[in-house]
């Protein structure tokens, strides 16, 4: 049995894992949600990606401010994906993605009825 020490913390350091799991989902949780990386279960590795990055719309935290920025990048087999954001009291501002050669991306953004949204890119397909 391990007990917690407070002259130097988990008992035995050799016998505790600080590569837990839950640092992963955490992790995981940021990488699809906050910045909106997502992969498209039709098309396995990032071939086609899905790009939905949500904002923090929550109100502070013990005087901490909330999440007004993201910057993001994912190693998928095809190459760096980058999910990119800025927002203010949980309204987007700015969005910036960058995705492998040879892929494609779907982008969700949560936008309000009436924005502008730049439709004359090459490449791009606005629906």
């Amino acid at each position: 049995m391990h007990i917690l020490r407070m002259d130097y913390g988990f008992d035995d350091a050799g016998m505790n894992s600080f590569n837990h799991y839950a640092y992963g989902s955490v992790v995981e949780w940021m990488v699809e949600y906050m910045a909106g990386i997502q992969k498209d279960e039709q098309n396995p590795g990032f071939k086609h990606i899905i790009l939905q990055p949500t904002m923090d719309t929550g109100a502070k935290y013990n005087d901490q401010e909330r999440i007004n920025t993201v910057k993001s990048q994912f190693d998928s087999y095809y190459g760096t994906i980058e999910s990119n954001w800025t927002a203010t009291e949980g309204k987007l501002n700015t969005y910036e993605a960058v995705v492998p050669a040879n892929t494609t991306a779907t982008l969700y953004l949560p936008v309000e009825e009436g924005a502008t949204v730049a439709k004359n890119i090459p490449g791009i397909e606005y629906i």
